[in-house]
C-alpha cells in the first residue's frame, strides 16, 4: 500500500530480470577487464626484463673494467651477484615471469674474455611474456616475438 492508500502490485517476473541482467552485465565487464589486466601483467613483466638487462649490461662493464682489469667478463650471473655488481635473482635464473641466462665467450689464448650474451624468455609464453630478449657486450637489447633473436656478431 502507498501513503495515499492506493495498492501497488510488481510484476513477480521483474525482480529476476533485474538479477540475469545484471548478472550479464558482470559477464560483459569481466570479459573486459580481465584481458586488460592479463596485458598489463604481460606488459609489466616485458618492462621489468628489460630493465633487468640493462642492469646486467651495466654489471658487465663494471666487472670488466673494475675486477677483471679489463680483460674479460663474467661468464653467470651468480657471478656477478657474488660480487655485489647485480642484486641476486630471487629464483634461480628467473625473474619477473622471465628465465634470464647470460654467458661469455670462450677465453683467447691469453686469458682474455671478448664478448658476452644474455637471453631472457617467458617462462610461460603468452602468459609471463609475449616477447624474448638477447643483448650482447654491445649493450643493445633486441627482442622478438620468438625465440629466433639473431646475433650481431
Amino acid at each position: 500500500m502507498t501513503v495515499d492508500g492506493t495498492e501497488t502490485t510488481t510484476s513477480p517476473g521483474k525482480p529476476k530480470r533485474l538479477i540475469v541482467w545484471s548478472g550479464l552485465a558482470c559477464i560483459l565487464a569481466a570479459l573486459v577487464v580481465i584481458p586488460s589486466l592479463m596485458r598489463s601483467r604481460l606488459t609489466a613483466n616485458e618492462s621489468a626484463t628489460i630493465g633487468l638487462l640493462k642492469k646486467i649490461v651495466m654489471a658487465q662493464e663494471q666487472y670488466r673494467s673494475t675486477v677483471a682489469d679489463g680483460k674479460r667478463y663474467a661468464d653467470s650471473l651468480q657471478e656477478l651477484a657474488a660480487l655485489g655488481l647485480l642484486a641476486p635473482l630471487p629464483e634461480r635464473n628467473r625473474a619477473s615471469g622471465y628465465y634470464v641466462l647470460i654467458s661469455a665467450d670462450p677465453p683467447l689464448p691469453d686469458g682474455s674474455i671478448a664478448n658476452w650474451d644474455g637471453i631472457a624468455v617467458p617462462l610461460v609464453p603468452g602468459k609471463t611474456g609475449n616477447l624474448c630478449f638477447y643483448v650482447d657486450s654491445s649493450g643493445v637489447i633486441r627482442f622478438s616475438s620468438n625465440a629466433n633473436l639473431g646475433n650481431s656478431r
